[in-house]
């Protein structure tokens, strides 16, 4: 659906949520499914719409209002529109806001100039054990000179250095298949998800658990 609304943390009410204007359906006449994801950057939320389209939007706060005329997400290496393991991070840059789109399925990377307007590729998400970034596969950056890109089903954290533009030689460590709740091997799939605060991953394994983790980045 188009639903999108507001949630006040401070008020934690049920009256603290707020219907704000509507996703505004892709050009190919699709509103958001599997693939779909945001993330805040300069009064906007910027988004992609997934559900097997290049559709990509930006939300204003200050204005209620959705644009949905910015340029698509390209067709990359892959050739394939975005479906499921997209993920999107803001980072700013020597006074330039750069939105950073893990695509998905692939290993496409890319990001997204806020001031010229226009997409640039980056090197290739690693290939790890497969290189399908399946359902369930994340980002989030450090605020200060790395994004970290977890791989859903395969364990593998990967670290991008915002300074050369590189992904790291090997896989650090990603979430534990087994866990210390029942014991059972679980993988981390479609619902899983990780946010960054004061030098620790937070993240919910997904793929039907309960589990949440935190990752210390230093070790």
């Amino acid at each position: 659906s188009g639903d999108f609304y507001r949630y006040d943390p401070n008020a934690d009410t049920a009256g603290s949520w707020t219907a704000l204007a509507s996703i505004p359906a892709s050009q190919e006449g699709k509103l958001p499914a599997k693939g779909a994801n945001g993330c805040y950057g300069d009064g906007y939320i910027w988004s992609v719409t997934g559900n097997n389209t290049y559709a990509f939007q930006r939300y204003s706060i200050a204005n209620n209002s959705w644009d949905n005329t910015l340029p698509q997400v390209p067709a990359g290496a892959s050739g394939k529109a975005i479906k499921g393991g997209s993920d999107m991070v803001y980072v700013v840059e020597e006074g330039v806001g750069y939105v950073y789109l893990l695509k998905g399925q692939k290993q496409d990377f890319f990001r997204y100039n806020t001031v010229s307007g226009a997409w640039e590729s980056l090197p290739a998400a690693p290939a790890g054990a497969k290189p399908k970034w399946d359902k369930g596969s994340w980002l989030v950056y450090d605020g200060a000179n790395t994004i970290y890109a977890h791989k859903a089903k395969y364990s593998e954290m990967w670290a991008f250095d915002l300074t050369t533009k590189q992904w790291g030689a090997t896989a650090l460590p990603g979430i534990p298949t087994t866990s210390a709740k029942t014991g059972k091997n679980k993988k981390s799939k479609d619902g899983a998800g990780a946010g960054y605060y004061n030098g620790f991953i937070y993240a919910l394994k997904g793929g039907n658990t309960v589990e949440l983790w935190k990752c210390e980045v230093a070790g």
